[in-house]
């Protein structure tokens, strides 16, 4: 059993658009990294303490361009998954997030304006961070690494822990749709982001919730992981959000 996909203008189908269903869902198993890596975090989880949840990040994570996006953005699915596993919780979800925009903007934007990273990330005194940027690919190594430095000295001095997303996978070029046969071919999420936020994560002992490995996937399923997004490129759907949801669900226990 699979699927065909056929792209727009496509006059001649090819072995590319065939997509066989190899696998049935998610198969990889992320260890359970949270009572080690968010101790704060569980504690809270599991004694019924108020737990407040600041996501940060780009588009995505504002996730305006989903019908009702209180309730369908990633962060809102991966709550009502929190409230189901540890039924005690006392969750209180904030999102600051900024379309078209990376990590970085936010540490230019001037005291007072709407996505200043003082303001908007660090004075909401959030007890867990949990990020997702993929605009964050257009910077240098560098400067990810003098920035996500300056947020983990940040976010330690306020008390609060991090869980950072991998991204979405997308093409690399915005403007250089990934054919069917393309898709087929990304084995696994090998992008210099990704790569950046392994060795940070290691490097600092934070857990890393691998939401590209799952988009990725999504081929070996018989789904061409750019049908999930709804502009066919890098803004995932209710289905593709859930991915990112899911992704960090898994650094979580079971109870």
């Amino acid at each position: 059993m699979g699927n065909i996909y056929q792209v727009f203008r496509q006059e001649k189908l090819t072995n590319g658009n065939l997509f066989p269903i190899l696998e049935v869902g998610y198969h990889v198993r992320t260890l359970p990294v949270a009572e080690q890596l968010l101790p704060n975090t569980m504690r809270k989880l599991r004694n019924g303490d108020i737990l407040k949840i600041l996501a940060w990040g780009d588009s995505i994570t504002e996730g305006e361009y989903v019908p009702l996006p209180q309730e369908n953005c990633w962060q809102s699915q991966l709550v009502s998954k929190l409230h189901e596993r540890f039924p005690a919780a006392r969750l209180e979800l904030v999102t600051s997030a900024w379309g078209n925009h990376n990590s970085n903007d936010f540490l230019q934007e001037r005291a007072g304006a709407a996505h200043n990273y003082v303001e908007q990330v660090i004075d909401v005194r959030p007890d867990l961070v949990i990020s997702e940027f993929l605009n964050d690919r257009s910077l240098t190594d560098a400067q990810l690494d003098t920035n996500y430095r300056r947020f983990l000295v940040d976010f330690r001095a306020i008390g609060a822990e991090w869980l950072i997303l991998t991204p979405p996978y997308t093409a690399k070029n915005a403007f250089v749709m990934m054919p069917p046969e393309m898709q087929k071919q990304v084995k696994s999420d090998e992008r210099r982001i990704t790569a950046f936020l392994r060795r940070f994560a290691i490097e600092n002992h934070l857990p890393l919730a691998e939401a590209g490995e799952r988009f990725v996937a999504l081929p070996r399923q018989g789904i061409p992981h750019l049908t999930v997004m709804v502009n066919n490129y890098n803004h995932p759907g209710i289905f593709g959000l859930s991915l990112l949801a899911d992704a960090a669900l898994q650094i979580f226990p079971e109870r």
